[in-house]
């Protein structure tokens, strides 16, 4: 990377990465009072459809759908060659539920820095690093058949945007930001996560070239893309 694309990478980290989700929650939440305070008295009648909790059934007849549905996908996915959405989907449980058990179990450590969330988002960001180095390893081996190559592409995919995007998240991340109460130790957790995660990806890129890669190969080219 030369210094301009430096420039530019810093700039999408701090303004598409961060800048446009806390926007999107700003105006978010602005939408919610209007509706809240203007539509929901005239059409609702009073009723807090906000605190509305399904029953046990309800949450069972949900569960079991989307068990069937990702059987559903699995079967599908052995009988015929899925498309890269379809392969992320069948691991995309699998990162929502380890996130949903990180943050549930170690974020009430610490209500000022959720440890849970951190390490769901260091991970997956890892997770992300390590998955799109062995895409960049792929481009090279193109003396292996097309069939093996297009199943090691569908796992790495399925990795990288099926489990590592579910396991990362943004929305729960902007969420603390907004509601940690002492705003000193919200920006230290948004500062340790973003620079983290990025000396985290760092170190995998640079270990990648030197071990894998020779820096006046032309490796921009992804077979799975």
């Amino acid at each position: 990377l030369n210094n301009s694309d430096v420039v530019y990478l810093v700039f999408e980290i701090l303004f598409v990465g961060l800048a446009f989700p806390l926007l999107g929650w700003s105006f978010g939440v602005h939408l919610a009072d209007i509706e809240m305070n203007v539509f929901r008295e005239d059409f609702c009648k009073g009723k807090d459809i906000f605190n509305w909790k399904g029953s046990i059934v309800e949450d069972i007849v949900i569960t079991l759908l989307a068990i069937i549905l990702w059987i559903a996908l699995l079967i599908s996915a052995c009988f015929y060659d899925p498309p890269f959405p379809i392969v992320a989907l069948l691991f995309a449980p699998f990162g929502a539920l380890l996130r949903w058990i990180l943050g549930k179990f170690l974020n009430v450590l610490n209500p000022d820095f959720p440890i849970g969330t951190f390490i769901a988002n260091i991970a997956g960001s890892i997770g992300i690093g390590i998955a799109v180095v062995y895409m960049r390893k792929l481009s090279f081996l193109l003396n292996e058949d097309e069939a093996t190559l297009n199943i090691r592409c569908r796992i790495l995919i399925g990795i990288e945007e099926g489990f590592c995007g579910c396991l990362s998240t943004v929305s729960t991340f902007i969420l603390e930001l907004y509601t940690i109460r002492r705003k000193k130790w919200s920006y230290i957790y948004g500062i340790t996560s973003v620079v983290v995660a990025q000396v985290c990806l760092y170190i995998i890129f640079a270990v990648a070239d030197s071990v894998y890669f020779d820096q006046q190969t032309n490796s921009s080219q992804f077979v799975c893309a």
